[in-house]
C-alpha cells in the first residue's frame, strides 16, 4: 500500500510538471500571455510542497529540464543538433529551476514569508542563468512572455525585466497558496499588485512623453533559407537586396537595415563592398547590415594591438555605408553563442567528442561600438542573440543614443516559434532603456519597437520577401532602470535572505 500511494504521488507530481511545461509553452504559442503564464507555475508549485528540500531538489531537475524541453523544442531543427545535444541542454537549464524548487520546499517548510520569497528566488536565478559566465543564457524568460502585454511591461523600465518576471511569479505563489490554504488573501494582495502596475503602465502609455526627435527606418528582409545562404553568390544575394532596399527608399527612411549576415566576407571580394556602396548611394541612405568576414589578424584585448596568426579568424560583423557610398563603421558581435559560435570548453584536457562544436569558430569582438547617421544621429548596433542580456544592451545604450539596430537571422529556426521568442527580448530591452528597437531579421518576423515596447510595423510572417518601414519617436530621457541597473535584483536577495532567516511567522 505504501508502495502504491508513493506512485501515486509522483504521477500526479510528474503530471503537474507537465501541465507546468504545457501552460507554459501555450503562453507564448497561443499568443496569451495576458492568462496563461500568470498560472503556469501553480501546478509545479502545489507539487513542489509536497516533498522535501531534497526531493524537491531532484523533482526540479526534471521539471525544468521538461520545462525547457517544450518550450524550446526548436533546437531540434538547428542543424547538425541531435537529441543527445537536446537533452543536454535541457539538463544544464533544469538546475536552475531544480535549485528554485529546492527554495519552494524549505520555505514552506520552515514557515518563511512565502509570496515574496518564491518569486524572489526566481528572479534571483533567472539572474545567475543570465551571467553564467560562457554558459551564460536569458531566453524564454517570464518578462518575455508579456512582450504584448504593454502596460505590465512599463514596469521594467524601472526595475528591468527581473521586477515583471517577479510580479509574474507573485500571481503564481498567492494562486497556489490560495488553494492550498483555502484563504484569498495573499491573492488578493497579488491581485492589488497587478492592478497598480497595470495603471502605472496604462498612465505611462497614455501620457505625451517628450521626444528629442522622430526618425523614418526601413527594414529589408530578404528572407534567404539555410539552403539559399549556400549556394547564392554574393551577385545574387545582391540583386535582391538591391530591388528591396530601392523599394525601401521610397520612404526616405534616415536608416535602411539589413540583417545579420546578409553577405559574405567583404575583405575577400572588394567588389562586395563597392556594389554595396552603389546601392547605398542610388537609395540616398545609410544602410546597416551583417556580414561574415574572415581575416589574418586580430586585436588583443589585452595587448591592445593587432596580432597576425598562420589560421584566419572569423567575425560576425555589422557594418554602416554611409548615403554617399562610404564605409562608415564597423562593429563585431561581442556575445558568442556557445557550441554555434565558440566553444566553451576548448582546452580542457579529455574533451569528450560528444560535446558539439561549431562548425565556424568565431572570434570575439572586444568593445560595444555606435554609429553616426547624417546630423550626428547615434544608432546602436547588436547582433543576433546580444538582444538576450540586460546588462550588455544597457551598457551598450549611450545617453546620445537614437535606436538600437538588432540584426539577426534565425533562419536555422524554420517555421517554429523560436524567431518570435528571440524577438520578445528585443521588446523588453526597448522598455527598459527607453529607446527605440529595430529587429532586421533574414527570415522575420522583422518589426520595429517603439520606446514603450510596442511595435509599431513589422513583417508578422516568416520566409517572406519585403520591406517594411516607420517612424519612430526618440524620447529624450533614458529610463530609471538605465541609469540604476539591477538594483531590483539586489532587493530580491535581501528579501530571500530575510525569508530564509526567518523561522516563525505567517507564510504569506
Amino acid at each position: 500500500m505504501p508502495e502504491r500511494r508513493l506512485a501515486v504521488e509522483w504521477a500526479v507530481a510528474v503530471a503537474a510538471a507537465s501541465a507546468t511545461a504545457l501552460l507554459y509553452r501555450l503562453a507564448f504559442t497561443l499568443d496569451a500571455s495576458c492568462c496563461l503564464v500568470w498560472v503556469a507555475f501553480v501546478p509545479l508549485i502545489l507539487a513542489t510542497i509536497r516533498f522535501s528540500p531534497t526531493t524537491a531538489l531532484l523533482y526540479g531537475w526534471f521539471s525544468g529540464a521538461l520545462l525547457n524541453l517544450t518550450t524550446s523544442a526548436w533546437v531540434f531543427e538547428v542543424p547538425g543538433v541531435g537529441i543527445h545535444h537536446g537533452l543536454m541542454l535541457a539538463a544544464y537549464l533544469g538546475i536552475f529551476p531544480a535549485i528554485w524548487c529546492l527554495i519552494v520546499a524549505s520555505v514552506w517548510r520552515s514557515r518563511a514569508p512565502f509570496l515574496l520569497a518564491v518569486p524572489a528566488a526566481w528572479v534571483i536565478l533567472d539572474f545567475l542563468r543570465a551571467h553564467a559566465g560562457p554558459m551564460a543564457i536569458s531566453w524564454a524568460t517570464p518578462a518575455y512572455w508579456q512582450h504584448t502585454n504593454p502596460a505590465i511591461l512599463q514596469l521594467a523600465a524601472y526595475t528591468g525585466e527581473y521586477g515583471v518576471t517577479f510580479l509574474v511569479m507573485l500571481v503564481n505563489a498567492a494562486i497556489a497558496l490560495s488553494v492550498r490554504e483555502r484563504r484569498w488573501t495573499a491573492l488578493a494582495r497579488a491581485g492589488g499588485l497587478v492592478a497598480g502596475a497595470v495603471v502605472l503602465g496604462t498612465l505611462v502609455l497614455r501620457a505625451d512623453s517628450s521626444s528629442e526627435m522622430s526618425l523614418r527606418v526601413a527594414v529589408v528582409q530578404p528572407a534567404f533559407s539555410v539552403e539559399e545562404m549556400k549556394t547564392l553568390g554574393g551577385a545574387e544575394k545582391l540583386d535582391i537586396l538591391e530591388g528591396l532596399t530601392l523599394q525601401a527608399s521610397n520612404d526616405e527612411p534616415n536608416v535602411i537595415v539589413w540583417p545579420e549576415a546578409a553577405v559574405h566576407d567583404w575583405r575577400r571580394d572588394p567588389n562586395l563592398l563597392l556594389r554595396i556602396a552603389s546601392i547605398a548611394e542610388e537609395s540616398g541612405t545609410s544602410i546597416v547590415l551583417g556580414m561574415s568576414e574572415s581575416g589574418k589578424s586580430v586585436r588583443d584585448q589585452g595587448a591592445g594591438q593587432w596580432l597576425s596568426a598562420a589560421t584566419p579568424f572569423f567575425r560576425n560583423t555589422a557594418v554602416m555605408i554611409s548615403d554617399t557610398g562610404h564605409f562608415a563603421g564597423v562593429y563585431h558581435k561581442n556575445r558568442l553563442v556557445p557550441f554555434s559560435e565558440f566553444s566553451p570548453f576548448d582546452g580542457l584536457p579529455g574533451r569528450p567528442d560528444w560535446i558539439p562544436k561549431p562548425a565556424q569558430p568565431m572570434t570575439a569582438g572586444i568593445e560595444q561600438a555606435q554609429f553616426r547617421l547624417p546630423g550626428n544621429i547615434s544608432v546602436i548596433p547588436i547582433i543576433c542573440w546580444e538582444n538576450l542580456f540586460a546588462g550588455y544592451v544597457r551598457r551598450a545604450v549611450t545617453t546620445d543614443a537614437s535606436l538600437v539596430l538588432h540584426l539577426v537571422n534565425d533562419n536555422w529556426a524554420g517555421q517554429s516559434p523560436a524567431a518570435r521568442q528571440h524577438n520578445a527580448a528585443s521588446v523588453v530591452r526597448a522598455v527598459e532603456n527607453r529607446i527605440p528597437f529595430v529587429t532586421a531579421s533574414n527570415t522575420g518576423p522583422s518589426q520595429i519597437i517603439d520606446a514603450h515596447g510596442r511595435v509599431i510595423a513589422e513583417i508578422p510572417d516568416l520566409f517572406v520577401r519585403g520591406v517594411v518601414a516607420a517612424e519612430v519617436q526618440v524620447p529624450r530621457d533614458r529610463s530609471f532602470y538605465h541609469q540604476a541597473g539591477d538594483w531590483f535584483v539586489v532587493l530580491c536577495a535581501l528579501l530571500l535572505a530575510a525569508g530564509l532567516n526567518q523561522r516563525r511567522g505567517r507564510r504569506s
